[in-house]
């Protein structure tokens, strides 16, 4: 993947107010962060939201935080601090004082804002819901824009189920464990998703493991599509249990060679790749 685009460290302070100051670092593509219920996991994410001037996130208890991102992108690192005194934000980057015009210009080429919906995972009511195609097409507008034409959204439409089921096809070969799958398409007549799962043509019969397990196939391939390249997920240890975890490893581990990077959160969760809150 060319000119790709990894986190390599997240270092917050007071954020939000009166939490514990975290210092994580990511040394690979593929990761999994474990911590209890408050140990700072949806904080990390928090933390890149706000680096990245996410308008979705709240202000509350953010005054007099800071926060510093720093992103590796063709063999350099750059780090993005955002500070906030009052409610006043300022910028730097690499500790040089910036406009936030000049943050934000330089920090697109790492980031965009109009990603963050769905590489950042943090928001239980925004996650993805598999078996709600008015959800999913919301997100998919959301990312590419609510005036693209229907040829245009139908082709990204296709381009998503088909990267999505071919990350279910390779974690299917290399584990020989069965994943019922499902495909998405955009209807021109009605301008709606349909969706057809495995049990059921008409409707989609996925279990709650399948659901979260397409969330992420389909996130990675909204990402590909757009060539983002990366991902944090939260709440995702009931994909690495005793039943799921190699496929959900060997398909992150497939993707994640080639450059992409892949940070799953998750409170009960044993990997080699932890990294303990």
């Amino acid at each position: 993947m060319a000119n790709t685009v990894r986190i390599s460290s997240i270092r917050t302070e007071n954020f939000p107010r009166g939490n514990r100051p975290l210092n994580v670092g990511f040394g690979t593509n593929f990761a999994v962060v474990r911590g209890d219920n408050g140990s700072g996991k949806t904080t990390l994410i928090k933390a890149v939201a706000f680096a990245a001037l996410d308008k979705d996130l709240p202000i509350i208890g953010l005054e007099n935080s800071t926060v510093a991102v720093s992103f590796r992108k063709n063999g350099v690192e750059t780090t993005f601090k955002r500070t906030t005194k009052r409610s006043i934000s300022r910028f730097s980057i690499n500790d040089g004082r910036v406009q936030k015009r000049t943050y934000q210009t330089r920090l697109h080429g790492f980031i965009k804002a109009e990603h963050l919906k769905f590489c950042l995972d943090y928001n239980h009511p925004k996650r993805l819901d598999m078996s709600n195609p008015s959800h999913l097409l919301k997100v998919v507008k959301e990312c590419i824009g609510e005036n693209e034409n229907q040829r245009d959204l139908a082709r990204f439409v296709s381009s998503i189920s088909t990267g999505a089921n071919r990350h279910y096809n390779n974690a299917t070969r290399a584990t020989g464990h069965a994943v019922n799958q499902m495909n998405i398409r955009y209807s021109h007549p009605t301008g709606q998703l349909v969706m057809t799962g495995p049990h059921d043509v008409q409707s989609i019969s996925l279990s709650h493991t399948e659901k979260e397990m397409m969330n992420l196939f389909v996130r990675i391939a909204l990402c590909e599509v757009v060539h983002n390249s990366m991902l944090m997920m939260d709440g995702y240890g009931a994909l690495l249990d005793a039943t799921v975890e190699p496929q959900v490893r060997r398909a992150c581990q497939l993707k994640t060679a080639g450059g992409f990077q892949i940070i799953l959160m998750g409170s009960r969760v044993e990997a080699p790749e932890i990294i303990a809150l």
